[in-house]
């Protein structure tokens, strides 16, 4: 309410007029015989009244504005978890996020934005798994330990002494399988930004340039043949946006950001991607 009686307030003050005042002077000459003439004048007033109209630019003139938004990925790089034994079939990835941000706005164009977001990032891959085992064999064989003979006349007779005994032997072979690995990343991310701006009547562009400090809150895995994934706590990526404004009113709007971000920190064996284009959608109110 208190809003709406100040916006009443300012479209009474945007209007007001100005009074301007002529006069004319007029002479009438009116014959009343033949030879003699009568002389009116007559003063006649003008009033012009002009209607002014003050316009209030409310958006450049507040220096302070605070938004709200949500959004989710776009595109994520693949993830760069690897072993020896693992071979990278397919992803799937869902990247979630909701913050605000707090915007100081210089003179003309130029602006600092400095936000807080909470992400969840959810990630599941397929790898198939190579093993290597040893596969036994038995083999039953027949050995002549001794052998004799005896002479019967003009006949020789051979005998043979054997032994009955099982050998082993070992072959490598090697069975492949399908693993799904999965992971639940959860960040606090803290991007600080230079913007610069545009208006064109009820629209507004505004590119955005910076850095985001990620803190990591929480990491969730599903597998436990997962040991050998880094635990990042922290790591910095460079964020550019652009922001796209509809004013609502004179001192709020709807934007769509879309936003790229790299990581500046080497991503092997590191959950979060590398690169990301995500979009998001908020409310930014000027004051």
């Amino acid at each position: 309410m208190r809003q709406l009686l100040t916006v009443l307030l300012l479209l009474t003050l945007s209007v007001s007029w100005s009074q301007t005042v002529t006069y004319d002077t007029i002479v009438k000459v009116t014959e009343i015989e033949e030879g003699k003439f009568d002389t009116t004048y007559y003063v006649k007033q003008h009033i012009q009244i002009t209607e002014k109209h003050i316009v209030f630019d409310t958006i450049r003139g507040n220096k302070w504005a605070f938004d709200f938004f949500f959004g989710t990925s776009l595109a994520n790089s693949k993830t760069k978890y690897l072993e020896p034994n693992l071979t990278y079939k397919s992803e799937r990835t869902f990247n979630q996020y909701i913050g605000g941000s707090v915007y100081y706005n210089f003179p003309k164009h130029w602006g600092i934005r400095l936000g807080a977001k909470f992400n969840h990032h959810n990630i599941n891959v397929e790898y198939q798994k190579e093993t290597k085992y040893l596969e036994e064999f038995y083999e039953q064989i027949t050995d002549t330990i001794d052998t004799y003979y005896y002479i019967n006349g003009s006949i020789t007779t051979y005998v043979n002494v054997v032994e009955t005994r099982t050998i082993t032997r070992s072959e490598e072979r090697t069975k492949y399988s399908e693993v799904n690995y999965n992971w639940g990343l959860y960040f606090i991310k803290v991007p600080i930004q230079v913007s610069y701006k545009v208006e064109l009547k009820k629209w507004s562009l505004m590119a955005l340039l910076g850095t985001s400090l990620n803190f990591q809150l929480y990491r969730f895995k599903g597998n436990i043949e997962q040991a050998r994934a880094h635990h990042t706590s922290f790591y910095p990526s460079g964020i550019l946006s652009l922001q796209a404004h509809y004013f609502l009113g004179n001192s709020t709007t709807l934007f769509v950001e879309p936003i790229f971000e790299k990581s500046f920190q080497n991503s092997q064996n590191n959950l979060f991607p590398s690169n990301q284009l995500s979009i998001g959608l908020g409310l930014k109110q000027f004051f």
